[in-house]
């Protein structure tokens, strides 16, 4: 195996690790600033 050969699968793999903790960050920023819900909205029928 040469070096490129052993070389993209940790690529792929640095990739993955920094797409999951990118989208982790953003759902933690979702949830956590999100507003209060009205309990009326909850609870009444539509």
């Amino acid at each position: 195996m040469s070096t490129t050969d052993r070389r993209w699968p940790i690529g792929l793999l640095i990739a993955f690790v920094v797409m999951a903790l990118v989208n982790g960050a953003f759902v933690w920023v979702a949830l956590s600033g999100r507003d209060p819900v009205a309990e009326s909205y909850l609870t009444e029928p539509r």
